[in-house]
């Protein structure tokens, strides 16, 4: 059986432990944050030369099988990891209302859609294999979006 003062001293040391690691993940969140200024994105910007930037980009929102996007008359953003807006957004119940929304994160791009394949009279599911970079997609993360009103 451990003494009172031994006690005393384990949970002191446990509350120190746990101090010390939350500062520490508060500074490693500071620290990761970017400072560099928001680049504004439009359909004659050149996305290919902003990877790893902060952007930001207005949009018509929709939902596709592999998640949400941003669409303008050029380009089509995802959202990483979200997948699919939340009702309002997109559809209202079953109804479509595609609204305008304004989105801030860090570019990025994948090579990661499937690409249709043709073999004979039969297509396999997937977009387009015409283009000069098939498959190909521009990528937002860590990012936060708005309803534009």
């Amino acid at each position: 059986m451990l003494s009172k003062n031994t006690k005393s001293i384990c949970f002191l040391l446990n509350c120190i432990l746990v101090v010390s690691i939350l500062t520490i993940s508060c500074k490693s969140e500071q620290q990761t944050a970017s400072t560099d200024p928001i680049i504004s994105l439009n359909s004659t910007t050149d996305w290919g030369n902003l990877i790893g930037k902060k952007v930001s980009f207005t949009g018509e929102a929709a939902d596709v099988k592999m998640g949400a996007i941003v669409t303008t008359d050029k380009y089509v953003l995802w959202l990483d990891d979200l997948e699919r807006w939340p009702d309002g957004i997109y559809t209202k119940g079953k109804e479509v209302v595609s609204t305008q929304v304004f989105v801030t994160g860090i570019l990025n791009e994948r090579n990661d859609l499937p690409v249709a394949e043709t073999s004979g009279n039969k297509i396999t599911q997937g977009v387009s294999n015409s283009g000069e970079n098939p498959g190909h997609r521009y990528v937002l993360t860590v990012y936060h979006w708005y309803e534009v009103k």
